[in-house]
């Protein structure tokens, strides 16, 4: 997008870029996965115990629900953290293969 070109222009683009590092690119994204996984399932469980704990006769469906919502949440919170971690590895292979300067602008 920031690039203006199409859909298969981008993906071709994305080959080149991961092109020998197709083994760092997978470590990286699994990294990023399994770090999302235990974070969202520690919180899921603390969250559960103590909801547990609170109203310990609550029924399964608002168990459920609440759950199901805390969930949600979670993923909103979590996925800029996700989406800033893939830009940042888009950042690392251009100056690996590109050689990209950051320039800053003097004023």
């Amino acid at each position: 997008m920031a690039e203006r070109t199409g859909p298969l222009q981008s993906l071709r683009r994305s080959w080149n870029l991961s092109r020998g590092f197709v083994l760092r690119t997978f470590g990286y994204l699994l990294l990023i996965a399994i770090a999302m996984g235990l974070v969202g399932g520690v919180l899921g469980m603390a969250v559960n115990s103590a909801v547990n704990a609170m109203a310990p006769s609550a029924d399964q469906s608002r168990m459920f629900g609440f759950n199901f919502a805390f969930s949600k949440l979670m993923f909103i919170i979590a996925m800029p953290f996700y989406v800033t971690a893939i830009v940042l590895y888009y950042f690392d292979l251009r100056v690996r293969k590109e050689r990209y300067e950051f320039e800053v602008e003097q004023g």
